[in-house]
């Protein structure tokens, strides 16, 4: 029995290149983007903790004069 497999225009693309290859550039592409991804965490992290800064010291603030 044989099983038939969906091919994709982007698999078949990449047949001509020897798999070693094929790999070694993916895991270099999933390095990047987890490197790119944890840079955008830490300023997004960066960012929450001004913001939380800003909030808590504007709402000290405010309850310091409201009272």
């Amino acid at each position: 029995m044989t099983e038939q497999v969906a091919h994709s225009p982007f698999l078949d693309a990449l047949a001509g290149y020897p798999p070693w290859l094929v790999v070694a550039a993916a895991a270099v592409a999933a390095a990047l983007a987890l490197w790119l991804l944890s840079r955008v965490i830490k300023w997004m992290l960066w960012l929450l903790a001004v913001a939380v800064l800003v909030v808590g010291g504007g709402l000290a603030i405010w309850l310091l004069i409201a009272r």
